[in-house]
């Protein structure tokens, strides 16, 4: 099988022992449980004296990573959160428009994106969903509801062809939103078709836009995480990249969807540890296509972004380009240098680090775990890391 090169981005800080921020973030620290990697190792401070060899690159058990300074990801996920409200209007063709003028060698060759939508649920983890407003007294039941609207497409969930044959299916209204076909992927190429030739992105934004009642907002990315438990949404040591759109923010009434209550540094946190809790990721970042700052309560849009690093444009009414704006994420590199790296499957152990080509007893390494903390190294001084690892 052949071998994958990749390259890992890494922050100055740790999340426990799921992957590592970068170093605009404010980490956690590590998780206990640590054992060192002498234990089964065979290596030697010297040098290996079974060296990992090139012809090793064939293996899955070895992998190969450029680390320091000057290093940046190869791995990005874009994932874009819509308000699907009504008011929307043609906001989301805007963006569309405007992911479509970015040339396709400006992305990252490995770059992929996904869609969801903003609707709250009474309980994300509950199956099959149900979104607040039934079963709540009047005054509280914020969302509009109607026939099959737990089924909508990007509902806590990532758009995609299935999604839509399920929503459609169930012959409830808002069918009609959805004329051109969608992609198979959930998570698909920038420059990626679909049957018909039109952007996989351009079908994932189709909605019906009803008059849901209320704005869940960022609410919906944090359900999203709590539904997703265990199923990872982003690949392996990905800089994910997430860009929410909205044009409001009033908020929910319901206790468990309004905005009010909560700072925007404690929903930043929230967002941040949910999703390395959830995947094995590089980095985590949030950025905005919304309204002027107007706080719902102690909450905006705009500090939650900047205490997650990112970036943001005020959202305007017909003719908006935002290529501007996406052009600014998918440019932004966030060097390689902190020592915390992801295996692609867990692993029985670790049996050799080399670090170009010396091998190294100096790292700590979790029993079945994918996580590898290597020790002593100098970000300013870029280097060859190898990890061969057990089954």
């Amino acid at each position: 099988m052949k071998h994958r090169l990749i390259t890992l981005m890494s922050c100055t800080m740790f999340m426990a022992v799921y992957a590592c921020a970068d170093a605009s973030f404010e980490g956690a620290t590590a998780a206990a449980t640590k054992s060192k990697g002498k234990k089964g190792s065979s290596t030697d401070v010297k040098g290996p004296q079974d060296p990992i060899t090139p012809d090793e690159d064939e293996s899955d058990n070895v992998l190969r990573l450029r680390y320091g300074k000057g290093v940046t990801p190869k791995v990005a996920d874009y994932l874009f959160v819509m308000d699907n409200s009504v008011s929307m209007g043609d906001d989301m063709a805007n963006v569309s428009a405007g992911l479509s003028g970015i040339p396709k060698e400006r992305f990252p060759a490995s770059a992929k994106l996904a869609v969801m939508t903003t609707m709250a649920a009474k309980d994300p983890t509950a199956n099959p969903l149900s979104t607040l407003g039934s079963n709540l007294p009047v005054a509280q039941a914020d969302i509009d509801r109607y026939t099959c609207i737990d089924k909508e497409p990007g509902f806590l969930d990532l758009v995609n062809a299935d999604a839509v044959l399920n929503f459609t299916s169930c012959q409830g209204p808002g069918r009609a939103a959805y004329s051109t076909p969608l992609c198979e992927d959930k998570w698909f190429a920038p420059y990626a078709v679909n049957s018909g030739g039109q952007r996989c992105f351009t079908a994932a934004f189709q909605n019906p836009r009803h008059g849901v009642g209320c704005e869940p907002g960022l609410l919906a990315l944090k359900q999203l995480f709590q539904r997703h438990v265990g199923k990872p949404l982003f690949r392996d040591n990905a800089a994910v990249n997430v860009i929410f759109v909205s044009d409001e923010m009033d908020g929910c009434k319901s206790a468990a969807a309004k905005n009010e209550g909560i700072s925007a540094t404690t929903m930043a946190q929230q967002l941040k540890d949910a999703a390395f809790t959830n995947s094995k990721i590089a980095s985590f970042k949030v950025h905005g296509i919304i309204p002027a700052n107007v706080p719902v309560g102690n909450l905006g849009y705009q500090p939650v972004i900047q205490n997650l690093g990112g970036y943001s444009v005020t959202i305007t009414s017909s003719g908006a380009n935002y290529s501007g704006l996406i052009e600014q994420v998918v440019d932004d590199k966030v060097e390689i240098t902190s020592s915390e790296f992801a295996l692609p499957i867990e692993s029985k152990g670790i049996i050799r680090i080399e670090i170009d080509g010396v091998a190294t007893k100096d790292f700590t390494f979790v029993d079945g775990s994918r996580t590898v903390k290597v020790n002593g190294l100098d970000p300013s001084k870029p280097v060859d890391v190898a990890i061969r690892y057990k089954e």
